[in-house]
């Protein structure tokens, strides 16, 4: 330590307390003949006790710990943040022929100055008060030349001691990292190519870690996901983000569903995220059969009205054959301008038929996991082409007050058919109820559909003068398997189905209600960016 300071332009990165004791011990008279010399302090903080010593003293201060390098014959560096990637930093842009002193062996530093200090005082002492003999002074440099020794002892057993710690923690890493049951990515944050992967990814995605590393992160995906290309642009330092159901693909293109999590980090002292994912196939797969269990149940509800949306076209249809039958019997020609009309007729009641057979078509096949941009108002006109004839039946005004040029929003239009279908489904027992307990009184079933455009989302209301929601019961709508339906006339997945897509896609459900006066759902989710693909 002795020959690093001896005849030295020492820099000191953190202005702090320490660094404030350590220019008051070299800057006091003690040393004027030491022949060592603080030439630059920098700390970000311009109210750092050190940094405003120094600039007291004339010393040239700095916030840019680079500054220093700047500065003629500098050597050593003395880094007292105790920050790593300050030193890690610092250690990438010094020349080679600089010494770099780190945090830790600076308090060697502090152990020779203050023994220094104190030594050169006791000589001054001695020569000023007493006519020392020369042999107790060369007892005294003596004793200086052992502690000397002791200090450097100790700073490099403090080395080994550090670099065995390094070594221990790094080989610790490297388990954790390897055996972690998930694959792990470290992910440029600028082009996100992939810099580092665990043996689980290599294993998952059945690609050789050289193939891994020539890859970017949204190769394993769909390539153009914007969600998370939004979400990693804005990602703030030492923040994470997650992105919930994503379809990645092995490297047979297989492909299967995964959560992501990602924090913006640090790999190797420059910025790049640390991102994991868990595959979650098994729960989609679960979640799908929960989902299509529920459309059955839906599918059994509407029944009847469909079979009433049917019998019409099939009751037109069979009339034209009739009519055909009755004139070949009779031996009576057949028009052209009759043919034409019965036709015309058959033809109209056919594509009304197709039509309803493809809205049941779509309503019972699986649906997407990922959503695209949707118009809300198409599912709401669907829920009307499927339970229309039931709302007659059921003597339920139903109007419809659907907003003009509506942002679109992200989602799918199968699974938010069923949302819209088990809500209007809920609404109609809940004005049949109303209906029965009020028995031959007069009044108006009346059931509201509005859309429109509020605060940057697109909200959706479903009203109803039904019986209402007790509040007893209001914090248990949302539960699976929770109803109020007597036995065979519901299994209770409907809301909370329901909750569940609208929540997937970003949305929101709430609720007003009073027993006996109605209830309304508000369901709300973000429009889509005009500029938005």
């Amino acid at each position: 330590m002795k020959k690093i300071l001896h005849n030295s332009n020492i820099a000191i990165i953190g202005g702090g307390r320490v660094c404030k004791e350590i220019l008051k011990i070299v800057l006091s008279d003690i040393f004027s003949n030491k022949m060592i010399s603080i030439v630059g302090v920098a700390d970000i903080n311009n109210k750092a006790v050190g940094l405003l010593y120094a600039k007291k003293k004339g010393i040239y201060t700095t916030n840019n710990y680079n500054d220093l390098l700047k500065i003629k014959d500098v050597n050593p560096i003395i880094e007292l943040t105790g920050d790593k990637d300050v030193l890690a930093e610092i250690k990438k842009s010094k020349p080679p022929n600089i010494v770099l002193i780190d945090h830790f062996e600076a308090m060697s530093v502090w152990d020779y100055l203050q023994i220094e200090e104190k030594l050169i005082e006791i000589k001054k002492d001695l020569r000023k008060n007493i006519n020392v003999p020369r042999k107790i002074e060369k007892s005294f440099n003596l004793f200086s030349r052992e502690l000397t020794k002791i200090v450097e002892e100790r700073t490099h057993h403090l080395q080994k001691i550090e670099k065995e710690l390094t070594e221990k923690v790094g080989a610790l890493y490297k388990v954790l990292f390897d055996t972690d049951p998930n694959p792990i990515f470290f992910i440029d944050s600028k082009t996100l190519k992939i810099l580092k992967v665990n043996r689980r990814t290599q294993e998952y995605y059945q690609y050789s870690e050289e193939e891994l590393l020539s890859m970017s992160f949204l190769e394993l995906g769909d390539n153009k996901d914007d969600e998370i290309m939004r979400g990693l642009q804005n990602l703030p330092e030492d923040q994470c983000a997650f992105f919930s159901k994503k379809r990645h693909y092995k490297k047979n293109h297989h492909h299967f569903y995964v959560n992501i999590n990602v924090c913006n980090s640090k790999y190797d002292g420059s910025n790049a995220f640390i991102a994991t994912t868990t595959d979650i196939s098994k729960s989609i797969e679960k979640e799908m059969q929960l989902i299509q269990a529920s459309k059955m149940t839906t599918l059994g509800t509407m029944a009847a009205g469909i079979a009433h949306e049917l019998n019409q076209p099939l009751n037109v249809i069979q009339l034209g054959a009739d009519f055909f039958l009755k004139k070949i019997r009779k031996g009576q020609p057949i028009t052209e301008d009759e043919l034409h009309i019965v036709a015309s007729e058959i033809n109209v009641n056919v594509q009304r038929a197709a039509e309803i057979i493809n809205q049941l078509r779509s309503f019972a096949r699986q649906p997407h996991v990922a959503g695209v941009k949707l118009n809300i108002n198409a599912p709401i006109r669907d829920v009307t082409k499927i339970l229309g004839q039931q709302l007659r039946v059921h003597q339920i005004e139903l109007e419809l007050k659907l907003g003009n040029d509506l942002p679109f929003i992200i989602a799918d239009h199968n699974r938010m058919l069923q949302v819209f279908i088990n809500f209007v489904a809920n609404a109609m027992d809940a004005l049949d109820e109303k209906g029965n307990r009020l028995g031959k009184k007069s009044w108006k079933r009346k059931l509201e559909i509005k859309t429109f455009l509020e605060d940057g989302r697109v909200k959706i209301t479903i009203s109803d003068n039904g019986i209402g929601i007790p509040e007893e019961i209001k914090d248990k709508i949302f539960e699976p398997f929770f109803t109020t339906k007597n036995v065979g006339k519901g299994t209770g997945l409907g809301t909370s189905i329901s909750y569940s897509i609208v929540n997937e896609f970003g949305g929101t459900i709430d609720f007003t209600s009073e027993v006996n006066k109605g209830t309304v759902f508000e369901l709300s989710f973000p429009a889509c960016a005009p500029h938005e693909p």
